[in-house]
């Protein structure tokens, strides 16, 4: 089950990135929606995962997934 963690506003793709590697889990996808800038960070609990997407009028969204281990936990958006 996917489990939204963090949800915010970043610059760019590579910016939602780092937002979301900054949360401990093992892992997680990057959803980032270029027009409205929103950037959406999930935390998958298996190794297999799928995440619904709500359609929308937004283009150029990016989706970016990738594993990892962090000990840093979430915090609060720094913009």
């Amino acid at each position: 089950m996917d489990e939204l963690i963090k949800s915010g506003v970043a610059a760019n793709m590579d910016e939602c990135e780092d937002e979301c590697l900054r949360c401990s889990a093992k892992s997680n996808v990057a959803i980032y929606y270029g027009i409205s800038k929103r950037c959406d960070c999930y935390a998958q609990s298996t190794t297999l995962f799928s995440i619904e997407l709500s359609w929308s009028n937004e283009i150029g969204s990016t989706l970016r997934a990738y594993c990892f281990h962090l000990n840093e936990l979430c915090g609060e958006w720094s913009l």
